[in-house]
């Protein structure tokens, strides 16, 4: 659109100044004065068009308008596209939202997780699967395009920050990865008929919420770049590991005392490791927003 609709500015322009000087119009230039020409053009057109820069962006979200049900999660990326690692601030920036469209699917499953363990919804369980496919696809696709964005010409600045994004891509799958592991608690639940005490489902929901607060704070934090989002998260992160550590503690009692079911406290405590290690992981994602905001 700004190439199109400076070209039609300049040649009516031109059309006019020619028709004015005709004896311009008939002389060969040189390589060097097409260079300028061009180089002017650039410049001028930008400095027409940069007041429009709003306009410019709503004609192009009508051009380019999709459904909501294209732009949701099942359609895997989102914002990457390789010719836009010519001009790598930008693809920097592109990549970060790709990673916080990945962090919103595994926060997802997170939360879809978590409640099934409280209703044991074995429908739920193979959305849950499908969407941990979903997000292994998308972690090798923005891995690989990472990848690409180190070949590019950046600074070691940009290179330090990419290498970063490395790390928070992998931290993330993981939180996927425990997503996955709480669904298989799930099935062995109703596989084994086993239930949950009321004590312990309350328990458990207090450790949910917790650390889903903790992985949707660090998750704003990426795509806002805010630091006190980030700081969020690391109260957060030592609330969690608290909870493990004492809700770990209350269920050995349960267990010493024969008023826990062996089994069923095998499945309670793997799912309190699990989820103190999505908070971690959601830490980590954090220091990296910590880190990229005291290194500017």
């Amino acid at each position: 659109m700004f190439n199109v609709l400076g070209s039609v500015v300049f040649s009516i322009i031109a059309f006019i100044f020619f028709s004015l000087n005709p004896n311009l119009g008939g002389r060969t230039i040189t390589g060097y004065q097409i260079s300028l020409v061009h180089t002017s053009f650039n410049i001028l057109n930008t400095l027409i068009m940069f007041p429009f820069g709003g306009v410019l962006v709503k004609i192009a979200e009508i051009m380019c308008r999709s459904t909501k049900s294209e732009v949701d999660e099942e359609i895997g990326v989102m914002h990457l596209d390789d010719r836009i690692l010519k001009t790598p601030s930008i693809a920097i920036e592109n990549c970060i939202k790709e990673i916080v469209h990945l962090g919103n699917m595994a926060e997802k499953n997170l939360a879809l997780a978590c409640d099934t363990l409280l209703t044991k919804n074995s429908e739920a369980i193979e959305k849950i699967y499908a969407r941990e496919e979903r997000i292994d696809n998308l972690t090798k696709i923005i891995t690989q395009y990472l990848v690409k964005l180190c070949n590019t010409d950046i600074t070691s600045e940009e290179n330090n920050y990419i290498t970063s994004l490395f790390h928070t891509v992998h931290d993330i799958e993981r939180i996927g990865d425990h997503s996955e592991n709480l669904a298989e608690f799930t099935e062995t639940m109703i596989t084994d008929e086993l239930e949950f005490s009321e004590t312990a489902k309350a328990e458990l929901k207090e450790m949910f919420n917790e650390t889903q607060k903790c992985v949707n704070n660090a998750i704003t934090a990426l795509n806002d770049d805010n630091i006190e989002f980030a700081e969020k998260v690391i109260k957060e992160e030592e609330r969690v590991d608290g909870l493990e550590k004492g809700l770990r503690q209350k269920h050995i009692v349960r267990l010493t005392t024969n008023r826990c079911s062996p089994l069923v406290g095998v499945v309670y405590l793997d799912i309190i490791t699990n989820l103190e290690r999505v908070a971690d992981l959601a830490l980590n994602v954090a220091q990296v927003v910590i880190k990229n905001n005291t290194n500017k």
